[in-house]
C-alpha cells in the first residue's frame, strides 16, 4: 500500500508524505503531509496496522497531521480520533480530511493535554459511544508522567487483543513495541 518515492518520501493513494528527522519540521500541505518519523517507523506502523486491522483508533499527538493522515489511509478505520495539546487547527489536515470525505471517520481535538484524564475519558466516551478501542498510539509529549497518566486513563478502554503503543521511539534501536491487552 505504501509506495516509496524516495529515501524518506512515500505516497499512499495519491497523497504524499515526508519523513523528517527529530527536531526538524516541514510544514504540511494538503498534498504533502509531514511525519516526524523515520522510514523504519512508518514501516512499523504499516506492519502493526496490517496485523491488527484496527477500526477504532485513538492517537495522542498530532504535530503537522501526517500521522493522522497516515493512519486514516493505512487502516481505513471506522473511527480515528486524535488529540493534541496545541491550539490547532491544522489547515493541511483539515483539507486532507475534507478532500477524502473523512469527516465522519476522522476527528481531531486540540487544546487537550494528554495527562488530562477527565478530558480523555470524555472524548473517548463521546467519540466512540462506549465501544472498546483497537489501537491507542501515544506519540505526544514523550514525557513519562504524561504518558503514564494517559495510559492509565485509556488502557481500560482497549479491547482484549487491542494494542497500546508509545512512540515509536526516535531511532530504530529505541523502538517500543505495542502493549497487548489480554
Amino acid at each position: 500500500m505504501i509506495e516509496w518515492i524516495g529515501e524518506q518520501d512515500f505516497r499512499i493513494d495519491g497523497t504524499e508524505f515526508a519523513c523528517c528527522p527529530p527536531g526538524r519540521t516541514v510544514e504540511s500541505t494538503a498534498d504533502r503531509l509531514m511525519l516526524q518519523k523515520g522510514r523504519w517507523a512508518v514501516q512499523a506502523y504499516e506492519q502493526l496496522v496490517g496485523r491488527l486491522a484496527p477500526q477504532r483508533v485513538l492517537e495522542l499527538g498530532v504535530l503537522e497531521g501526517g500521522s493522522v493522515a497516515l493512519l486514516a489511509l493505512l487502516a481505513r478505520p471506522e473511527k480515528l480520533v486524535a488529540v493534541d495539546i496545541s491550539p490547532g487547527p491544522l489547515p493541511a489536515l483539515e483539507q486532507f480530511v475534507e478532500r477524502r470525505s473523512l469527516g465522519d471517520a476522522v476527528s481531531v481535538h486540540f487544546g487537550v493535554d494528554q495527562a488530562d484524564r477527565e478530558a480523555l475519558a470524555e472524548i473517548v466516551a463521546g467519540e466512540f459511544s462506549g465501544a472498546e478501542l483497537d489501537l491507542i498510539i501515544d506519540d505526544a509529549s514523550h514525557n513519562l508522567d504524561r504518558s503514564r497518566a494517559s495510559f492509565d486513563a485509556l488502557f481500560p478502554t482497549l479491547r482484549p487483543g487491542g494494542r497500546s503503543r508509545t512512540g515509536p521511539g526516535r531511532t530504530p534501536r529505541s523502538r517500543s513495541g505495542p502493549i497487548k491487552r489480554r
